[in-house]
């Protein structure tokens, strides 16, 4: 019988790099089919193979981007960063997703949160003019108030005094600095 043959020659396993290969192809279809299910979790089941490999997350980051699923995505990309941090693709993608979330977040309302975002890209980059712009404007429209921090994203608390010096031109600093009495 046929039950008996099988059993007497036992099929071997498919190898991890054969399970790959038949996974990669399948996300390719769905892509080439616009399916973004199954590419989403063909590169799923791809991450479960390969949980070091960053461009697997990055490329699942990006589909949870056009399903506009922001969260996931943000989760993604940082997943892909923290395996690959010298990857300038990668960092931009999660500093992108940072931004939009941080945007969506502010045009609803929700100031504080969307401040949150803005912060975490200049954690991430410090001279990102972009997050700038968008924290100050935040910031500005929530009546909230910037922080040293904001001015000194790379630095820890600890290290931020409670005094300031600024430095301007002669005859440059009362207009724009509110006198202080001592």
């Amino acid at each position: 019988t046929m039950a008996a043959t099988q059993a007497a020659n036992p099929q071997p396993a498919p190898s991890v790099l054969a399970q790959f290969e038949t996974l990669k192809a399948a996300v390719n279809e769905a892509l080439a089919a616009n399916n973004l299910p199954a590419a989403i979790l063909g590169f799923e089941q791809l991450l479960v193979i390969d949980p070091r490999n960053p461009v697997i997350p990055s490329n699942l980051a990006k589909l949870h981007v056009r399903s506009g699923a922001l969260e996931r995505a943000l989760s993604c990309f940082a997943e892909a960063h923290a395996a690959a941090p010298a990857d300038a693709g990668i960092k931009q993608n999660l500093l992108g997703c940072h931004g939009m979330i941080g945007n969506s977040l502010v045009n609803s309302g929700r100031f504080a949160e969307g401040i949150a975002h803005y912060r975490q890209m200049l954690a991430y980059d410090p001279d990102n003019a972009g997050a700038r712009v968008n924290l100050s404007n935040a910031l500005e429209l929530s009546g909230m108030r910037a922080g040293l921090s904001d001015f000194m994203p790379g630095f820890a608390p600890a290290q931020l005094a409670r005094h300031i010096l600024i430095a301007c031109m002669p005859k440059s600093g009362p207009p724009f600095l509110p006198e202080e009495r001592w």
